[in-house]
């Protein structure tokens, strides 16, 4: 799975790189306008049930009508998406922005159609042919993209990358899992007393979810709401930096948050395995995550030069400004699914709301400095507010929000923090180091003169070479643990049946 997520992240870089080279900053920056009104509708409608079907064994009847309540959920936000664009058209006064919502609104129909299907072979460690179809789908919506633009498409060429790729995905997940519903009846309808507590889960997780949508995607609301038709710009700048920062987060997280939450309900009742468990999978992605957001942030300018060019400069200083809240993020999407597994649906909410209040003060305040120039950070005060928005949002989530939400996720768990923080200060030191030792080689003139992907490999690779020195004996510990749950039980399960109940690991699932 990991292997996948790797392969599927350069992909997804090469076909960046492409697409930033034929489609304009400017039309990044409308598809970013219409992305909160197509991906809040679809979240309150997928992503609940979604998390509610990995995390429980439910009955055919009980997935029947679950599924048949996620198709009708995905129409209501299809007619949703379709409706905002008219709002945003006249708000933003750009009439192209009805036209994009409408465009797009299918793609929530698609996603409804196959969530529940990707969500069953997570549920039954089916991890491989899932990244397999992920991957075969992201090439075909690149392929897509990049043909659509090449043909002059423009805009439309991010329309037909995400058409593409959802209507693989979709059919893929169909072919791979052999559940099949059945129509809906009345016996079947969410009206029973197992579903409806389903459906009260996955109404409090949704919602969390979007209160998190919203906290980070602020550039596309509070940068049109001060700039107006002049924010295009600064939100294309803003969103492919933030997006970038997020892809280590997905690459190291997505395979093993299906694994922790399917683990997590399993282990319920034996705390020694649950916090076992939660330890190990944040070690395992602090290991990784750390050393991410140390060399991205000393290698950000670089990194935005080679994959766009020139004209998308600043959004390597905004990157650079993102990056030490990559490790925070991707942690905090841990205790998140941490906080989902023990049930605890509305104290997730209650922590996402806290983030998007804290989050929404220090962007206003930060882009209303941008914007009276008090920010002397660029000529461009749309810049500005964007650079001082990614400030606000690395201050506020790594350094105000995450250590307190950290220490509630866990503690609502019945897990220790010392346990799973203690195990994560190697890793974090090592990052740290070498972060610092990576941002000094770069401000060398003989290095500063070579050509921006020359540079590139010189500073990344000196980064891996110093972060394996100095992290040795975690990378031992990785290849171990990866190896020893890979083989102990026989199964290829990546935990360990040893560390579940008795009476429950002998029914955990092959794949």
């Amino acid at each position: 799975m990991l292997l996948a997520q790797i392969a599927s992240q350069i992909v997804s870089l090469v076909v960046l790189a492409w697409m930033m080279r034929l489609v304009a900053p400017a039309d990044y920056g409308l598809f970013g306008m219409v992305l909160p009104a197509v991906m809040l509708p679809r979240m309150a409608a997928t992503l609940g049930l979604f998390t509610a079907v990995l995390q429980r064994n439910l009955s055919d009847s009980e997935l029947t009508g679950l599924f048949w309540l996620n198709v009708t959920w995905g129409l209501v936000a299809t007619a949703v998406t379709a409706l905002a664009g008219l709002w945003l058209a006249d708000a933003y006064g750009q009439p192209v922005l009805s036209s994009l919502c409408l465009s797009l609104s299918g793609t929530t129909f698609v996603v409804a159609v196959a969530s529940q299907h990707q969500a069953l072979l997570e549920r039954k460690f089916q991890l491989g042919p899932l990244a397999g179809a992920r991957l075969l789908a992201q090439v075909c919506g690149g392929f897509a993209g990049i043909y659509s633009a090449r043909r002059g498409a423009g805009l439309w060429a991010l329309v037909a990358q995400q058409y593409g790729e959802l209507v693989v995905l979709a059919i893929w997940a169909w072919f791979l899992e052999p559940w099949r519903p059945g129509w809906p009846t009345r016996g079947q309808s969410a009206r029973g007393e197992s579903t409806s507590g389903l459906v009260a889960f996955s109404s409090y997780y949704s919602a969390s979810q979007l209160v998190y949508y919203v906290a980070q995607n602020l550039d596309k609301l509070l940068l049109p709401l001060f700039f107006g038709r002049a924010a295009d710009m600064a939100i294309g700048l803003y969103s492919q930096a933030f997006n970038l920062m997020m892809r280590p987060v997905f690459v190291l997280t997505s395979p093993v948050t299906g694994l922790m939450v399917a683990g997590l309900s399993q282990a319920v009742g034996d705390r020694a395995a649950h916090t076992a468990i939660v330890a190990r999978f944040f070690r395992l992605a602090g290991v990784a995550l750390f050393p991410c957001a140390a060399g991205l942030a000393a290698v950000a300018p670089e990194v935005m030069l080679v994959l766009g060019g020139y004209r998308w400069q600043a959004a390597g200083w905004i990157l650079a400004v993102l990056a030490p809240a990559m490790a925070a993020q991707g942690l905090a999407n841990l205790g998140m699914h941490v906080l989902s597994a023990a049930g605890r649906s509305g104290r997730l909410l209650a922590a996402t709301v806290v983030l998007c209040l804290l989050l929404i003060a220090a962007g206003i305040a930060t882009v209303y400095l941008g914007r009276s120039g008090f920010l002397g950070l660029a000529a461009d005060p749309t810049i500005n507010s964007a650079l001082g928005l990614a400030g606000a949002y690395t201050l506020v989530l790594a350094g105000l929000w995450f250590p307190a939400y950290l220490w509630f996720c866990l503690r609502t768990a019945d897990v220790r923090p010392r346990d799973v923080v203690l195990p994560l200060v190697p890793s974090l030191v090592a990052a740290v180091v070498m972060g610092l030792a990576v941002w000094g080689l770069g401000r060398i003139p003989q290095l500063q003169s070579l050509a921006p992907a020359a540079r590139l490999a010189i500073l990344v690779g000196a980064g891996v070479v110093i972060y394996a020195a100095l992290a040795a004996r975690e990378f031992a510990w990785c290849w171990r643990e990866l190896w020893s749950s890979a083989h102990a039980s026989g199964t290829g399960n990546s935990i360990s049946a040893s560390e579940l109940p008795a009476d429950e690991s002998s029914s955990m699932p092959n794949p």
